[in-house]
Order: C-alpha cells, then structure tokens, then sequence
C-alpha cells in the first residue's frame, strides 16, 4: 500500500528515474577514470585532469543554453503547446551554428595561452576538446527540451549510452595510446553519439506534428511577453560561467600553482568528492522544472518536496563522508589504485566540499528559477574567494580543500539569505 502510493507520487518517481540514470551514468563515467587512471601515470593523469576541467569551462555556453532551454520548454510543457515547443526549438537551432563556429575560432585563438597557463607544449588534447564541445552544444538543445518536458527516462538513457561509448573508446584509446592528449578523443566521441542520440529521442514526439494550416503560433507574445529573451540569455550565461568555474577553477590552479603529480592526487581524490556532488545533482535537477514552471523559485517548491530534496542531499553526503573517514585507503585503493592512495587521510574532506557545493548549488538554482541572477555575483565572489585561497594555501592538498569547502560554505550562506 505505501509503496504503490510513493510510486504514484510524481516527485518521487521523477526522483527514482532521474537518480537512476544518474547512478548508472556516473558509475559508467567514474568507471572511465578508475580505469584510465591505471593506465597513466600520476602526471598524466593530472594532465588530464586539467583538460577535464578546460572542457567543464568550455562548457558554460551548452550550460546556459541548457538553463535557457529547460526554463522556456518547462512552460511549454506545463501547458502542452507542442507547436510553440517546436518553433523555440527551430529558432534556437538556427543561431547555434553561427556562434559555436564564432566561439570555436575564439577558442582556437587561446589555446597557446591556455597551453602557457597549464605548464603544457601539447596543444592537441586541448584542440580535441575544443571540437568535443561544438557537438556537446548542438546536443544540449534536444536534452535541456527533454528535461524541461521532464522527460528523465529519456535524459537518463542518452547520459547513459554516452558514458557508456565514452568508456568503451577511452579503454581502447588508452591501450594503445596512454597519454592525456590521446585519451581526451574518448570525449569527442561521447560528444557525436550524444548529439546523435539527444536528437532522436526528441524528434518523434516534439517534431512530428501534424501539418496544419493555421498561422505560426506567437509564443513569445504568449508566454514571454514581458520578458526580452535575447537578453535574458546574457544572466543566464553569467550564471553557468560562475557555477562552472566553481566547480572546475580548483583543478586548474592547482595545475598551474603545484606540479602534475600533485595535481593527479588531487584530481583522484576530486572525482571520488564529485561521485557525491554528481547524486546530489540529480536531486537538483528533478526539482529544477517544477521550480522555473511557476518562476518563484523556491516558493513554488512545496514544503514536503524542499525537506525531500534536502534530507537526500545529507543523506547521500553524510552516508559518503563516513565511509570516506572510515576506510579511505580501501577505497581509493580499490577505485584508483594504491598509488594514489598518499593522501588518503583527506579524502572525507571531499565529502563534506562536495555536500557545501551542493548546497550552494540547489540555492542558486532556486534563485535562477525566481529569475534573481544577482545570484551570479555571490558564485563569482565564490570563485574569487576559491581563487585567492588556493594562491595563498596550496602547500598541501588539505590546505586547498579546506580553503575551497570555506568558500563554499560562504557562498551557500549568503544565497541562503538572499532567499
């Protein structure tokens, strides 16, 4: 009786297919560093590190176009206008080719100071990843729709599947060829397939419309017609910018300030700290629709789904950080191998800044749902304090994770009361 009610409780069944594809998914793309990790060496494992978090930050334009996708589709859905679905999605597709060619010749233009920046001649890994984000951007398109018409079976089996193709290429890569620059093809992959994918999970039921001959519907007079959309893509991208770089900027000045090696044990130990972040992320994204449809943000959430959403949160984190406390050799022995296992001692304080980030996360997205992108400058004071920190304190890897975790703390505090 109680089950069979909780399966009918759409919050929670959104709640079980999102996580799930969220397990699965994260399990298949953690799987790619546990495995790859073995075949480099601690260096070039910190290589790659580095390129991961590039490509993070190269990701803040399919960021907020994801944002901006799932906050107009979320209103589509909630009143079931295919059509006017159809003609956002159309004329979306129609501006992306232009600016993704723009900003890939941008990119192309920075790579030798980025090269400088990240103490590396190889210019090739970066070039890889430059071209894995055009595909990563047209994608984006068709998942934010999905997620807006909280489609999560569909979201979850194209994050699935790419984790998945990712996985397979980068274990064949990394055989024959075990450097970072070669490994982060793997990537480029992943990014065609789920472009490909995204694509023809949409189209047959948010495409195939039957002709009619009337007029165009004018959804922007009828939903958005006192809210500019050109401009408001300008918030929304200062919004991604701010929570991408505070989540990858750490990666990159430990990079740049410390040694490759160090940055391998560091990035180990970030990626068992983002396993947390990444379950937490799907409780952020099931409540995110139910958010933007009503523009209140968290006003618009009830009482019973913000405690849910907040109980799994430390529940997931709290479960993590006592196991991290408690067998943390076991563990990054098991998942990375012993070799990276020099600081194992540290490795719940990644538990408890990945609980802080998702805290500071689930706020933002609130604030972005009320369309209070004021929220923007506190995550960038966030990163501007995670900057200074780790310039000043990264003699150790404790000394940066506790400056990071600090600032994160801040940042959730000041949303929190912005609320």
């Amino acid at each position: 009786m109680f089950f069979s009610k909780l399966l009918k409780d759409k919050f929670f069944k959104n709640s079980f297919i999102y996580m799930s594809g969220s397990v699965i998914g994260g399990f298949l793309g953690y799987l790619f560093h546990f495995i790859i990790s073995r075949k480099l060496s601690v260096g070039q494992y910190g290589e790659l590190q580095s390129l991961v978090s590039v490509s993070a930050i190269l990701g803040v334009f399919p960021a907020a176009l994801s944002y901006f996708v799932i906050k107009y589709s979320s209103v589509f859905a909630k009143f079931k206008d295919y059509r006017s679905n159809k003609e956002f999605i159309k004329l979306l597709n129609s501006k992306i080719i232009r600016l993704n060619t723009f900003l890939f010749l941008l990119f192309l233009l920075c790579v030798p100071l980025i090269g400088k920046f990240l103490h590396t001649e190889n210019y090739f890994g970066l070039i890889i990843i430059g071209i894995a984000a055009v595909f990563s951007t047209v994608a984006t398109v068709y998942r934010g729709m999905l997620t807006g018409w909280e489609e999560f079976g569909k979201v979850s089996l194209i994050g699935i599947l790419g984790a998945l193709v990712k996985l397979a290429a980068g274990f064949l890569i990394v055989l024959f060829f075990p450097t970072a620059s070669a490994v982060v093809i793997a990537f480029l992959i992943m990014g065609i397939a789920g472009w490909i994918l995204a694509k023809a999970f949409s189209k047959k039921k948010y495409f195939t419309i039957r002709k009619e001959k009337a007029a165009e519907s004018d959804w922007q007079s009828k939903y958005f017609s006192r809210m500019n959309i050109r401009k408001s893509v300008v918030p929304i991208f200062i919004f991604s910018l701010a929570l991408i770089l505070i989540s990858n900027i750490d990666i990159i000045l430990v990079k740049n300030l410390t040694s490759s090696e160090l940055t391998g044990y560091y990035g180990a130990l970030s990626v068992l700290g983002k396993i947390i972040l990444w379950l937490n992320l799907a409780v952020v994204g099931v409540i995110l629709p139910n958010a933007c449809a009503n523009g209140q943000g968290r006003k618009s959430v009830s009482r019973k789904i913000l405690f849910s959403a907040y109980g799994l949160i430390f529940l997931i984190s709290f479960s993590a950080a006592g196991l991290y406390f408690l067998f943390p050799t076991f563990v990054i022995s098991l998942l990375f191998g012993a070799k990276y296992a020099v600081f194992h001692s540290d490795l719940w304080l990644f538990a408890v800044m990945a609980l802080a980030l998702s805290l500071l996360t689930l706020e933002s997205n609130f604030a972005y749902a009320r369309h209070d992108f004021k929220i923007s400058y506190i995550l960038l004071g966030v990163a501007m304090l995670m900057a200074l920190s780790i310039c000043f304190f990264h003699a150790t890897i404790r000394e940066v994770v506790v400056g990071v975790t600090i600032s994160f703390a801040i940042g959730y505090l000041a949303a929190l009361a912005k609320s």
